[in-house]
């Protein structure tokens, strides 16, 4: 058999094989599917440190103002310990896609956890095929994925590597004054769950984002009665001081939620948190529920 023909079959061959490993199936007509095939197959290439795998996922027109492709590439296959990615929703517009999921990543060996939630990844459909989809435009909130830097591990009970910005103000409790009659009028009965109280006056029960996850406490508030009084730093488990309305002080991580529209924070910063609120879309039959990212800001008294 000639040389030519060898090297001609062995690279179909190849092109086959890791058409099999990557792109299992699927119709072109089935967008959403494909999606999360080309999605599946960069977290594989991500967690094998591929970079020729990773390269075939990020689509030419990629650009970005922080970091250019060589050093996403650089970022994608870095050592790590454990990476793991979950979609949560696939919206698609033509050749365009948003994703929005979840990103579990240890970066070295010593290092903390990271774990961010990702709203509105862009990625684009292949036009030399139809079934591949590849990563266009990273999402605003996305910062790890720009820089290959490596959060140090935190020491829990060390002072020295906490710094608290701003401070929860001691609130002086109101005492009754003497002759003055209490009324229960207008008042919550204080033997009541405070969160079962709250979901009576919602709008509807068809209303109510996730209904099947237990409530945490600062869900009982609206968002914009929140306040945040400080951020205790710590490598890269910072925590936010929330107060709440009755002037009692909460501390917040990463994950949790609060507001009563399901808000997820994703992203604490020195001086401002991150929440995406499920807003429920106006116009539809049924109850749709569209993220809408808010920011809870450190006032200039606390900071």
């Amino acid at each position: 058999m000639k040389p030519k023909l060898i090297l001609a079959m062995l690279v179909v061959a190849g092109a086959a094989y890791w058409g099999y490993m990557y792109f299992p199936g699927g119709s072109p007509m089935d967008d959403e599917k494909n999606i999360r095939l080309s999605f599946r197959a960069m977290t594989q290439a991500i967690v094998k440190k591929d970079r020729k795998g990773v390269n075939a996922l990020i689509a030419p027109t990629f650009v970005d103002k922080s970091i250019k492709r060589q050093g996403l590439i650089n970022v994608l296959t870095m050592k790590r310990t454990l990476y793991n990615a979950k979609v949560q929703s696939v919206v698609v517009q033509g050749d365009l896609a948003s994703i929005s999921y979840a990103r579990n990543e240890v970066r070295g060996k010593e290092s903390e956890p990271i774990a961010t939630k990702i709203t509105g990844e862009t990625w684009a459909r292949d036009k030399s095929n139809p079934m591949r989809w590849k990563l266009k435009k990273l999402a605003v909130n996305d910062k790890w994925f720009r820089t290959n830097k490596i959060p140090p591990k935190v020491v829990l009970g060390s002072a020295k590597k906490q710094r608290v910005l701003g401070s929860l103000e001691k609130k002086k409790s109101a005492s009754m004054e003497v002759g003055r009659r209490y009324s229960s009028i207008g008042r919550r009965d204080p033997f009541r769950s405070l969160i079962s109280f709250e979901m009576d006056v919602e709008t509807g029960a068809r209303d109510v984002c996730d209904p099947d996850r237990p409530r945490e406490l600062l869900e009982s508030y609206d968002l914009l009665s929140l306040k945040l009084s400080g951020v205790i730093q710590g490598g890269d488990a910072n925590l936010a001081l929330i107060e709440a309305p009755d002037g009692k002080g909460y501390s917040v991580r990463i994950g949790m939620y609060i507001g009563k529209r399901c808000g997820a924070v994703t992203q604490i910063e020195n001086d401002y948190i991150l929440v995406e609120e499920q807003i429920p879309k106006v116009g539809t039959d049924a109850v749709v529920f569209e993220p809408i990212e808010s920011a809870l800001k450190l006032r200039p008294e606390e900071g």
